[in-house]
């Protein structure tokens, strides 16, 4: 059992410590991170929506406006499905 829980510690510990590195919280996980950053929309009904980031690049702003899908994109293109 005792190595059973020494094994549990360090794989915590070493979690932890990455989690540290790359987000400033070893509790804070980094793809949370990146949905709270990147990701405008909200997963649950009671919450209001985040305020939509503005797109510093004007050619990726225009292939979003062409495709109508400025708020919802979700990764579909309807001239690549051929």
């Amino acid at each position: 059992m005792l190595p059973l829980t020494a094994m549990l510690l360090l794989t915590g510990r070493f979690h932890g410590y990455y989690n540290w590195r790359l987000t400033g919280n070893p509790l804070l996980l980094p793809h949370v991170l990146n949905t709270r950053t990147y990701h405008t929309t909200v997963s649950s009904s009671g919450t209001t929506k985040k305020p939509e980031m503005p797109l510093r690049n004007q050619q990726f702003g225009e292939f979003l406006q062409r495709l109508g899908a400025q708020n919802n994109y979700d990764n579909t293109c309807p001239t690549c499905a051929r």
